[in-house]
């Protein structure tokens, strides 16, 4: 039986994998990996960044000389079946969780975030700007690099994103 498998791929490895350079996987021996399986590849960066791309293995190394004992060495082709599928709904609300959550504790709370942002427009620009202003806009700028680029998927997992701090910041001042 066929399976996919789910893994996280560092920036730099997954680029050289869209760019054809990379051509193999190496892994713990954690999944009962096989020939015919495929790799769902998500970019990672400290949080998914919302790019993922599908490979097919073709060939296994494992249990012998220079590969290291509860380790694979996969080779990987491209997915025709996947080539450069648009992110789905579900993937992109939890690239957007995922980021919300991996960004907090270097950049704070969100709710905090927003109102300080709110305070800092509301003092440049003369006028009353509120949290849920704030998500507004950022998603504005957002839908304006949508348009520019709509299938660039973090400006998808942005916009998701910023949705989700505006609802939260906006109950919490409400109260």
């Amino acid at each position: 039986m066929k399976t996919t498998h789910e893994l996280k791929c560092l920036v730099p490895y997954f680029q050289s994998i869209l760019d054809g350079v990379k051509t193999f996987e190496v892994r713990g021996d954690d999944r009962e990996f096989s020939i015919g399986d495929t790799l769902w590849l998500r970019e990672w960066n400290f949080g998914y960044t919302g790019r993922g791309k599908r490979v097919r293995v073709t060939y296994i190394l494992r249990g012998i000389f220079g590969i290291q004992d509860g380790h694979v060495t996969m080779s990987i082709v491209p997915d025709d079946g996947e080539l450069d599928k648009p992110l789905a709904r579900n993937t992109t609300l939890e690239a957007a969780r995922d980021a919300i959550m991996t960004r907090e504790p270097n950049y704070g709370n969100s709710t905090d975030a927003f109102a300080h942002i709110a305070a800092c427009w509301s003092a440049i620009l003369s006028v009353d700007v509120k949290v849920h202003h704030v998500a507004l806009c950022m998603i504005a700028l957002k839908t304006i690099r949508a348009a520019n680029d709509p299938e660039h998927g973090d400006t998808w997992i942005d916009i998701a994103g910023y949705a989700a701090c505006g609802a939260e910041a906006s109950k919490a001042r409400a109260k």
